[in-house]
């Protein structure tokens, strides 16, 4: 069985941070570095040509911000790509990822913290990524996706990967059930407003659960079903003080 190959793009006016990255991602043999820019101009010709499946992205570019970047060409972008940001500035995390990028990468970075990132990515781009149409391309996808605080730092999230939140635990913490079988605890402090926020599709039904609509299959009395893998969950049962919120919400006929 072939292992599947990816085309990486590096925009960094950093050479020895470009160096180093290269020589991390050699590691990697089904990763190609087929590029890299040192200005964001450059790199913009680069990308539409190469069409990468994953861009290294520096957040500081001579000639514009790396966020400003993404946000100036993600409308255009019509091929699944994901972004990393790539940077020595742990400042910019957060202005980073509410524009959607996939991760980040500090500088200089231990070959582990690639790795990390590699296999997320692998992760990842292994799921289907159902077409919509309120979804037709990828520079609408690079929006479905957050940055959560977890009790170990940052994670970035993808709305599909998510099938509930339940507030639970000795700290009564949120945790969110994702695909893969984990359940990620967020940072303590986190609401239930925090969570809402993330997406409109993520809707509350009780105090202690909040559901990812795009999960659910079916409401049976007072509980919602959901899809597979989340068909397994415990009892996600409606309160009543929620219950219109969600008929509102649902359009129920």
């Amino acid at each position: 069985m072939e292992t599947e190959q990816y085309i990486a793009l590096i925009i960094d006016d950093d050479s020895t941070a470009t160096s180093e990255l290269r020589k991390g991602l050699a590691a990697h043999p089904e990763f190609t570095v087929a590029g890299a820019a040192t200005t964001a101009t450059a790199g913009e010709r680069l990308l539409f040509r190469l069409r990468p499946d994953i861009l290294f992205l520096d957040v500081e570019l001579p000639d514009m911000q790396g966020v400003a970047f993404l946000n100036s060409i993600k409308e255009r972008i019509d091929w699944r790509m994901s972004v990393v940001f790539y940077s020595m500035h742990s400042k910019y995390i957060l202005s980073a990822m509410r524009e959607s990028a996939f991760d980040y990468l500090l500088k200089p970075f231990e070959q582990e913290e690639l790795d990390g990132i590699i296999t997320r990515y692998k992760e990842n781009i292994s799921k289907p990524q159902p077409l919509t149409a309120q979804q037709p391309q990828q520079g609408n996808a690079l929006k479905n996706c957050f940055l959560a605080a977890t009790i170990t730092g940052y994670r970035m999230i993808h709305v599909e990967e998510i099938g509930y939140f339940e507030h639970k635990g000795l700290r009564k913490q949120w945790h969110a059930h994702l695909s893969s079988g984990e359940s990620l605890c967020l940072k303590r402090g986190t609401s239930a407003e925090t969570i809402l926020g993330y997406s409109p599709a993520f809707i509350q039904i009780s105090q202690s659960c909040i559901v990812n609509a795009n999960c659910l299959a079916m409401i049976c009395g007072n509980e919602c079903k959901l899809y597979p893998p989340f068909d397994k969950a415990d009892k996600l049962t409606i309160s009543r003080n929620y219950l219109k919120k969600l008929q509102e919400t649902l359009n129920f006929i």
